[in-house]
């Protein structure tokens, strides 16, 4: 089901998430999709992100970053 970042915001805090279909806006921004996977921890998540897809995807964390974790964005 297709939900906003904002809805993704409320549902998913303190998750990684995966989403497929994701649809930007434009700034390029990340403005929706389809979560296909959440955890508290990256590594579950981490395993969609070697499959192919035939749209856009997404991986991300959602929330305040917790003290202590470290960050590396990549485009």
């Amino acid at each position: 089901m297709y939900q906003t970042m904002l809805e993704i915001r409320k549902q998913y805090n303190g998750n990684w998430v995966f989403m497929t279909n994701c649809i930007k806006g434009e700034f390029n921004e990340v403005i929706g999709g389809i979560v296909i996977a959440f955890n508290k921890s990256k590594k579950p998540v981490a395993e969609f992100w070697s499959k192919e897809y035939d749209s856009e995807t997404y991986f991300r964390y959602i929330g305040d970053i917790p003290e202590g974790m470290g960050v590396h964005w990549m485009h």
